[in-house]
């Protein structure tokens, strides 16, 4: 960044003036030039001298402008990185939310398709009763919060059926069930 002061302006265009008055001595002695181009010449070389006080006095301005772009610029950045800190630990609390709403469901896989009938819920219960031994105290009924087919619609070219997803009223339930069904193996429906 260049220094901006008047001083330093005042001996740049003195200067100036000093070489552009030299330069028309020296064409006036090497060509002994006619009045009138003399007073051409000495209009051009003041058009000149009025331009580079001009372009100086925007050099000035254009340097406090890139001063303040900068400041913006470091403003800006420290900004971003406070958000960025910011999204990551936000994304670290979803994620963390969203663990721990998991936990406690489980997904029964390969049921067929209206296997469960009208009320999927009741099959639910029955299909844990019958495969448990431990769970069979608890009254399933109220665990179970709610019971459902995935929402994704079955594809019609593969036999796989939609997992069925069922919510626990508590995590301990679900773990509890979920080590029966490792014991024996897994739950099996006819089969």
């Amino acid at each position: 960044m260049l220094p901006h002061d008047a001083g330093s302006e005042r001996t740049n265009v003195s200067h100036t003036e000093y070489l552009l008055q030299s330069l028309l001595h020296e064409v006036r002695d090497k060509f002994a030039v006619s009045e009138s181009n003399q007073v051409k010449i000495q209009g051009f070389c003041d058009g000149l001298n009025a331009k580079i006080i001009n372009l100086t006095e925007r050099l000035g301005v254009m340097e406090s402008s890139i001063c303040a772009l900068q400041a913006d610029v470091e403003l800006n950045t420290h900004v971003i990185q406070m958000l960025k800190r910011s999204e990551k630990d936000l994304r670290e609390k979803l994620e963390s939310l969203e663990n721990h709403c998991r936990r406690i469901n489980l997904r029964f896989l390969n049921i067929p398709e209206g296997a469960e009938g009208d009320n999927i819920k009741d099959f639910i219960i029955s299909l844990i009763k019958d495969h448990t031994l431990m769970v069979t105290s608890l009254d399933l009924a109220l665990e179970i919060q709610r019971v459902h087919r995935d929402p994704f619609k079955r594809n019609p070219n593969k036999e796989k059926p939609r997992k069925v997803l069922a919510n626990f009223a508590s995590y301990r339930v679900e773990e509890l069930i979920l080590a029966e069904a490792l014991k024996v193996q897994g739950f099996w429906h006819e089969g």
